[in-house]
């Protein structure tokens, strides 16, 4: 079975359609058809595409914090609308920061707090030290196909978890007016850029 990958954004936010059963399963599938430079490149490729979701779930923070705030009016115009996007999108601010800022402004279950703080372990060790750690994979038989299947299901937790953060969301977009129809709209016009 193929995958088919779209990937687009919607107010910084990003998305991903996949129509598959499992990740995992698909990178292996890759993996057995390439040589070892392909395997290597494989590697990095999964690993760019961890990163790349940590960073969608960050974008997924400032979406929050912005619709709360546009929400209990402290926005009152486009202009401080547009400010207020550029001081988060350019801000100094961690994904801890952030974490602790959404904990702080949504009532999430105890369960989505330890998750959030989970991923942010994770995202950490990955971007400071996994490679430091696990870098003797790459000589090991099956070493890269397991570096290969932790960043997919890093991938796959962090996609869930910013799925079950956009019920948070959904209630304030709704109120805004905005519809799934003008969300479409909005997509189709990305699409022919």
């Amino acid at each position: 079975m193929q995958a088919v990958f779209i990937i687009f954004t919607y107010w910084g936010k990003c998305y991903q359609i996949i129509y598959m059963s499992n990740r995992f399963k698909l990178a292996k599938e890759e993996y057995k058809n390439e040589d070892e430079n392909g395997r290597n490149r494989l590697v990095y490729a999964y690993y760019g595409l961890s990163i790349y979701y940590a960073q969608c779930l960050e974008e997924t923070f400032l979406i929050m914090l912005l619709v709360k705030r546009i929400n209990n009016k402290e926005i009152h115009s486009t202009y401080t609308t547009h400010e207020l996007i550029e001081m988060m999108e350019t801000s100094k601010k961690t994904m801890g920061n952030f974490i602790n800022e959404v904990t702080q402004n949504y009532k999430l279950p105890e369960k989505t707090i330890k998750q959030l703080e989970k991923t942010l372990e994770l995202r950490n060790y990955l971007i400071h030290n996994y490679f430091k750690v696990h870098i003797s994979k790459f000589s090991v038989p099956n070493g890269k196909l397991e570096m290969i299947k932790y960043f997919c299901e890093f991938i796959d937790n962090v996609v869930q978890l910013d799925d079950n953060l956009n019920k948070y969301y959904q209630v304030y977009i709704q109120r805004f007016g905005i519809t799934q129809e003008q969300i479409n709209l909005a997509l189709n016009d990305l699409k022919k850029l």
